[in-house]
């Protein structure tokens, strides 16, 4: 792949930056090149070409009104073996916060820049062109797109229409209804539908629609910022009614209502609004149906019957929209006690997968450190799979607590080093933290249960030194995979010398296990008004430093985290080397869970810490756990 990219891009220079992203679609990476930095999204999906071509179009179509920031786009490229890369600009960014007013504001303008093109037109009296890739924007007097965009996976029939409602009826509803009936022939939504189509035109009684160009996919997890401003990708354009826009920002929470109140000072909601919401809301949810079936379905009726028996709850009404990413889907929902939060997971593994959440939020709830959900319930679902039951609790990106969080991170690291302190005082026994009311010091490195950092399972048995922790249940586990499933020799051959150096990382550093959340990436944290929030953890006892590779790798951290953090605990010597080592677990990791896109990645990883692997120790490495008589060493965490 890389190999292909310095051929395509046309540079000598081509580094991983370790800059992650991706999603339930598509993975990425950022590369310096010679001419900067680029973010490269990969797919090897059959019709990931035409995908990428929809995007970029879409990104182009948006580039050229100059109302709003998108990430520049540089390059399709086809890769032998069927994969296909889309290349952009890299855009550093976080999640949307300062400037949620301005990107309301700005999508307005958005909305209006083809309508302000007619206008200008009508007083130049010019001609009237379809917007099919001129150097210059011109004026779209149809509803449709000059090429196929894809919402998800999904392709989306852009053919220009003159009439809106034709245009979202025939190409938007239909074509989703018509994959329910040929995956699950669902006889209520087809007799629904039926009736529904006759009262559509209905909802559109006096209302003027002029084509506004759409970035069509609006959730909260498409929009971000910079400094300088809102940041919008992963599009899928198209021109349409610019209310349409609305219905998937406000199904997914992520917007403020700042947002919303700078959108409607430019463009005011007309008469109806609120209803053609619910009717344009309802083409996500049918294309969620059909990305996501099982989660959709008519097990839904099911699911709410089981829920209100094991809550033991007379109401239950779902709120807000479902929720989720590529591992699980939930929704919230009002109960007798409350609001609570619902993960639902269809695979056979998914009670273990939650069992071990819940463990690690159990854990990490005891030490009254860092704010989490409270854990409720796992509850089987019939025909195999789960669900999850936990405090629901309204988060927003993290933004003003970040340094806050650090601290408390810090804090939690050190949680147990602190237990292990005042028991050598109290001259108390030693437990090993599997399930006790109260926290008890924990000797060795693990955890009372299996956890999994995505879906695939982490086995967490004891040990009482951390490198032999380390090489066997997480690299060695990771790397068994990829030999399964790839036989990769390049791959085995870098690890049959890598695991030897690793021992050597460790020379003179003392680790006292640290309770880890285990997957703290910037997905997973989050803030309310009182502070920080962490959740989907997969803890276990480790060494602190773990913590923060992939902290590192994906971005969403501020400086002030970091910073705060390493005010309590101050980076020991080797501290950069082992970071890479720990970023080469989560980019195994992202290999077995999301294909080859990682393997160069994993690969250069492997080669530079060969490169800089050091001498063998002088003297034997520090035993990390208790010593040699059984008592926990009096440390203070470097």
């Amino acid at each position: 792949m890389e190999d292909a990219l310095r051929r395509e891009l046309g540079t000598a220079v081509l580094r991983p930056t370790g800059h992650l992203g991706g999603g339930c679609i598509s993975q990425g990476q950022s590369y310096d090149t010679d001419r900067g930095r680029v973010y490269v999204k990969s797919n090897s999906k059959a019709e990931a070409r035409r995908m990428f071509e929809g995007e970029m179009a879409s990104l182009e179509a948006i580039l050229k009104t100059q109302t709003i920031k998108v990430p520049k786009p540089i390059k399709v490229i086809d890769l032998p073996g069927g994969s296909t890369l889309f290349v952009m600009e890299h855009l550093e960014m976080r999640g949307l916060n300062r400037h949620s007013a301005k990107l309301g504001t700005q999508l307005a303008d958005l909305h209006l820049h083809n309508q302000q093109l007619g206008e200008k037109l009508k007083k130049e009296e010019s001609t009237v062109g379809k917007g099919q890739g001129q150097m210059e924007v011109q004026f779209v007097d149809q509803f449709g797109f000059h090429t196929v965009t894809c919402c998800g996976y999904l392709p989306q029939v852009n053919d220009w229409q003159n009439d809106w409602v034709t245009f979202f009826a025939k190409q938007r509803i239909q074509p989703q209804m018509d994959m329910i009936e040929k995956n699950s022939g669902d006889r209520e939504a087809r007799e629904l539908w039926a009736q529904l189509q006759l009262k559509i035109p209905s909802l559109f009684c006096d209302v003027e629609i002029v084509p506004a160009l759409l970035h069509g996919d609006l959730w909260g997890g498409n929009v971000a910022e910079d400094d300088s401003g809102p940041i919008i990708f992963d599009p899928a354009s198209f021109y349409g009614h610019s209310e349409y826009e609305l219905a998937i920002a406000g199904m997914f929470g992520g917007f403020s209502s700042s947002f919303y109140s700078a959108y409607h000072s430019k463009i005011p909601k007309a008469a109806g609004f609120e209803k053609r919401l619910k009717l344009y809301q309802l083409f996500h949810y049918m294309n969620h149906w059909n990305h996501f079936e099982s989660s959709c379905s008519s097990l839904e009726i099911t699911m709410e019957k089981i829920l209100k028996t094991e809550l033991k709850t007379s109401v239950l009404k779902a709120f807000g929209s479902s929720g989720g990413g590529y591992i699980s889907q939930g929704q919230g929902y009002e109960t007798d006690s409350g609001r609570v939060f619902v993960k639902i997971n269809h695979k056979p593994q998914a009670r273990k997968m939650f069992e071990g959440e819940m463990a690690s939020l159990e854990a990490i709830q005891k030490t009254n450190i860092v704010r989490v959900p409270q854990p409720i319930k796992v509850i089987d679902l019939p025909g195999g799979g789960a669900m999850f039951v936990m405090e629901y609790l309204k988060m927003k990106h993290l933004n003003k607590y970040s340094s806050k969080l650090g601290e408390q991170i810090a804090d939690l690291h050190l949680y147990n080093q602190k237990l292990g302190e005042k028991l050598r005082k109290e001259g108390n026994t030693i437990g090993k933290g599997a399930g006790h009311s109260e926290s008890q010091y924990v000797d060795k490195f693990g955890f009372h249960t299996a956890t999994c950092c995505g879906y695939i399972p982490q086995v967490n048995e004891w040990q009482s030194d951390w490198p032999s922790f380390f090489i066997r249940h997480r690299l060695q586990a990771q790397l068994d995979l990829i030999e399964k499933d790839y036989g990769d020799r390049e791959a085995r051959e870098l690890w049959s010398q890598l695991k030897l150096k690793i021992p050597e990382m460790f020379c003179d550093v003392e680790i006292v296990p640290a309770l880890l959340h285990g997957d703290l990436w910037a997905g997973n944290v989050a803030e309310d008004d009182s502070g920080p929030i962490i959740f989907d953890p997969a803890s276990f006892y480790g060494h602190s430093e773990f913590e923060l590779a992939i902290a590192g790798m994906f971005g969403g951290f501020s400086s002030c985290f970091f910073s705060a953090y390493h005010s309590k605990i101050p980076k020991a010597p080797g501290f950069e080397k082992r970071n890479k080592l720990y970023q080469l677990f989560n980019y195994i990791n992202h290999w077995n869970h999301f294909g080859t896109g990682y393997r160069g990645s994993t690969l250069n990883v492997m080669r530079k810490l060969l490169k800089n692997a050091g001498r063998a120790c002088a003297n034997r490495p520090k035993r990390h756990g208790r010593d040699e008589e059984g008592r926990f060493p009096v440390t203070e965490e470097t």
